[in-house]
């Protein structure tokens, strides 16, 4: 099994966190679970896909660079899934490459991330996308 969890279940918003690099994912758990997020770990795509389908996580971060199924493959999958369809997902990857966000986007992600990833940064994105700001009153 790709997948584990940081901590038993309990009442904590659960992120799944899909990177094959083992140091990726140690440095993102190292953010998110001081701040108060289960993180559950997952080493590629396929594996993201099943645990999503099975768990629903309040937001996935999703590698984008895999070997086998590539980010891009795992978002196309989870975004045409009516069960996972509805969760919020943030590319985390090292291109900055305009056809790539443009790409990510095109798929459905809510949002990217590049590496090495900032904390504050993260955060800050993590919260914007789970708790989004209603739109004001029209002008």
């Amino acid at each position: 099994m790709g997948f584990f969890s940081s901590k038993p279940a309990n009442t904590r918003p659960a992120i799944l966190v899909v990177d094959d690099s083992a140091l990726i994912v140690m440095s993102i758990k190292m953010i998110l679970d001081p701040a108060g997020y289960e993180v559950i770990e997952c080493s590629n795509g396929p594996d993201a896909v099943k645990f999503a389908e099975e768990k629903v996580p309040k937001l996935i971060l999703l590698d984008m660079m895999m070997p086998g199924m590539d980010g891009i493959e795992t978002l196309a999958r989870l975004k045409s899934n009516a069960k996972t369809s509805p969760i919020p997902v943030l590319m985390v990857t090292g291109s900055q490459a305009g056809k790539d966000v443009e790409k990510a986007f095109g798929y459905g992600a809510n949002g990217y991330v590049v590496k090495p990833v900032d904390a504050a940064r993260l955060l800050a994105k993590i919260t914007a996308t789970l708790n989004p700001k209603p739109a004001g009153p029209p002008a």
